[in-house]
């Protein structure tokens, strides 16, 4: 990564910052209030976007990008990850306390059974429900 002998992490209030000092700490690199190198969380998240196949599955992206800035350099590191769920997974596969893993659920595309035929289907019941309702009545 960066060759320093302890790093601050900043911001401090980031719904990342406990899993980047923990990762840090795990490969021996020292976190300290202040030091020669700032580790800066840029963007740590979960987003969910329409799969482009199927209406019942959402593509799933998850973001850590990080700067680094030592002295006069500074570099930038960022993964991420990709992958599909169904609609029906999300709540199993997002812990609700905590803001690092929810993300709003974008509601499934429209289809040609919700905009027309659904419709369609509905006014020629109540059509037909009342034309029988008055035709019954009047004889």
């Amino acid at each position: 990564m960066f060759s320093c002998d302890s790093v601050v992490v900043v911001p401090p209030t980031s719904a990342a910052h406990w899993l980047i000092v923990e990762k840090l700490l795990a490969h021996g690199i020292p976190v300290r209030p202040i030091a020669p190198c700032t580790l800066a969380i840029a963007d740590c998240a979960v987003r969910y976007g329409l799969h482009p196949s199927s209406r019942d599955s959402l593509q799933r992206t998850v973001t850590v990008e990080l700067r680094t800035m030592a002295l006069d350099t500074t570099q930038r590191i960022r993964f991420v990850h990709q992958d599909v769920l169904a609609r029906s997974d999300v709540a199993a596969a997002e812990l609700p306390r905590s803001d690092l893993t929810t993300s709003p659920v974008p509601p499934p595309p429209r289809s040609l059974w919700d905009d027309i035929l659904e419709p369609v289907i509905i006014v020629a019941s109540v059509a037909t429900t009342l034309l029988l309702l008055f035709t019954v009545r009047s004889r």
